[in-house]
């Protein structure tokens, strides 16, 4: 069936008794033959005579603060605690009865007396100190994920020769981007579009067997730059992907790992191992897309879903992915971008192309000033009649029909949100274009869907109504 490609233990410790209070117990010296407790400071025994051993002198309060070893275990565990060694312990009972002695206590262990009283073993006064505990670290969940990491997650814009797509892309570098190859396999024109940038893309490197590809943008792109797992998360374990759904705006969803090592065959008829499977819904739009672990690391790049069944698509596995990337960012391998059938020389249809999709995308984004500074002809237009002719317009991507450099045939698909909910537009242009001047003239334009497409639909879905521009 042929699957559719998508845009140790902690150590015991030995403490003395220890009372209510959390102190050790304190025992009065008693006499080694009949057992009577006698003054700290007597020499010998009120009741018997015998000599009592000791030195005189009071017993003092000693603190001993084991040692405590912290090991780091990571996110989601505690500092374990580890035992006094014996050589330690060792040199720490030295201590304590050196200065006892030094300080008159006498430190004795009683075997019984000749009257049958019970053992009594004096020991000084000491007060442990606890280790402070460590509150362990909380998982991050996706929704915190998805505040903190979403900025650094791309809409990629390919223009092909009669198609357009909308992708995935996320940051793995200020002016890198990673992606899925199809997504920008023969495109004329890519375009990045950041949280709070936009930028024309070169692709840099691309392996279309694997479905991995690097883009370089020419402006950086501000946001959360991602890193990769060393290995494959295990099944069960919860995931989650962000991208771009049927080209609507930026979209989280969720599931779990299903299985690791699938190879399939994809509807371009190349069949792909290594794959991660999961049931994290996944839609056009979503291809080249982070699939990620809630401590945020990317274990795969989105690739595809079976057409027919839910809940089953699938992801290139970081450990595939990031050695590519890793090659590509080292040794850039830059591909050209499709000609369209446009003789080379001169300016070329991509810069034409690019300074379509800026003006398009300066639509959307209500950027006035570059709207007006791109197409001449509405320069004496206010903003105030910029927002009520196009306000409505949220996305717009191009894509190339027919033409030369100068001389072009495009459609805009657009994807507008008027009050009546998300729908979705095409628009025929014919443009003269002036790559030097950074100008556009709009010859001609008319609205190719009547009526209007409801909701925000995936550019490869209209590739038909495209073909009528």
């Amino acid at each position: 069936m042929a699957v559719l490609c998508l845009d140790t233990p902690a150590h015991q410790r030995h403490d003395p008794p220890v009372d209510e209070t959390g102190s050790a117990t304190v025992n009065d010296l008693r006499c080694e033959q009949c057992g009577t407790p006698n003054a700290p400071s007597a020499r010998f025994c009120q009741q018997c005579g015998a000599p009592s051993g000791g030195s005189g002198g009071a017993t003092e309060e000693t603190s001993l603060v084991p040692a405590v070893t912290t090991d780091d275990h990571g996110p989601g565990r505690g500092p374990s605690r580890r035992s006094i060694t014996p050589v330690v312990a060792i040199v720490v009972a030295g201590v304590v009865l050196l200065a006892a002695i030094i300080s008159g206590a006498v430190v004795v262990s009683s075997h019984g007396s000749s009257r049958g009283q019970p053992p009594v073993v004096p020991v000084v006064r000491t007060t442990v100190k606890r280790p402070a505990t460590t509150s362990t670290t909380v998982p991050s969940t996706f929704a915190q994920l998805f505040a903190a990491d979403s900025s650094g997650v791309v809409r990629v814009d390919s223009t092909g020769c009669s198609s357009a797509d909308v992708g995935t892309g996320f940051l793995v570098g200020p002016n890198l981007i990673a992606t899925a190859a199809h997504v920008v396999a023969g495109s004329a024109n890519v375009t990045l579009r950041g949280a709070q940038s936009t930028s024309v893309g070169q692709v840099v490197g691309i392996d279309t067997v694997f479905d991995v590809a690097l883009i370089r943008a020419e402006s950086p792109l501000t946001g959360h730059v991602f890193t990769f797992a060393p290995s494959s998360p295990p099944v069960g374990t919860p995931v989650a992907t962000i991208g771009f759904p049927e080209a609507l705006p930026i979209t989280l969803t969720q599931g779990t790992v299903s299985a690791l090592g699938r190879s399939v065959q994809f509807d371009d008829g190349v069949t792909r191992s290594g794959l991660i499977q999961t049931d994290t819904a996944t839609n056009p739009g979503n291809s080249g897309g982070p699939l990620l672990t809630t401590s945020g690391s990317v274990v795969g790049l989105v690739e595809g879903g079976r057409s027919n069944a839910n809940g089953i698509s699938y992801a290139t596995s970081a450990e595939i992915a990031h050695p590519l990337l890793v090659g590509w960012r080292r040794s850039p391998q830059p591909v050209t971008l499709a000609s369209c059938g446009v003789p080379t020389g001169g300016p070329n249809v991509q810069a034409a192309l690019q300074l379509v999709q800026s003006w398009a995308t300066a639509l959307a984004t209500g950027d006035w000033a570059t709207v007006r500074q791109v197409d001449p002809a509405l320069a004496n237009t206010s903003d105030a009649s910029l927002a009520a002719g196009y306000g409505g317009l949220k996305e717009a991507t191009i894509a190339y029909v027919f033409g030369t450099p100068v001389n072009l045939d495009v459609a805009s698909i657009a994807y507008e949100d008027v009050g009546t909910g998300p729908r979705t537009n095409v628009y025929c242009y014919q443009l003269t274009t002036d790559v030097a001047r950074g100008s556009l003239t709009v010859l001609s334009t008319r609205q190719a869907t009547r009526p209007p497409i409801l909701g925000w639909v995936d550019p490869a879905s209209v590739s038909n109504v495209i073909a009528t521009c």
